[in-house]
């Protein structure tokens, strides 16, 4: 009933969401006292796509052709990935101080 109501409006990955994405990952890699990591990229991936994913409940409030990554969507997200690299690898790391490390939780 709504196909082609509604114009496509693709979700941008901002610059500052790339460049929190890689303060975030390099604050786990400094935490972890292993060369190795347990945990593959993926798991990057994965919170990308779930601020993508919570940014487009905002569609309707921008004019827009693209929907930017939220502030709030992007803050859960590195939530999200701090979280479950710490579970991933065997909790060597408390999620805490890399949080603490990016002003974030």
């Amino acid at each position: 009933l709504v196909r082609g109501r509604f114009t496509p409006k693709p979700v941008m990955l901002t610059p500052k969401a790339q460049e929190m994405l890689m303060k975030t990952r390099k604050a786990i890699l400094e935490e972890i006292p292993r060369e190795s990591v347990r945990f593959s990229a993926r798991l990057e991936d994965r919170a990308i796509r779930f601020a993508c994913a919570a940014s487009l409940l905002s569609y309707f409030q921008s004019d827009l052709d693209y929907i930017p990554i939220s502030e709030e969507a992007l803050k859960y997200a590195i939530q999200l990935y701090v979280e479950e690299a710490s579970v991933r690898s065997r909790e060597e790391f408390a999620p805490e101080l890399v949080l603490g490390k990016l002003s974030i939780g």
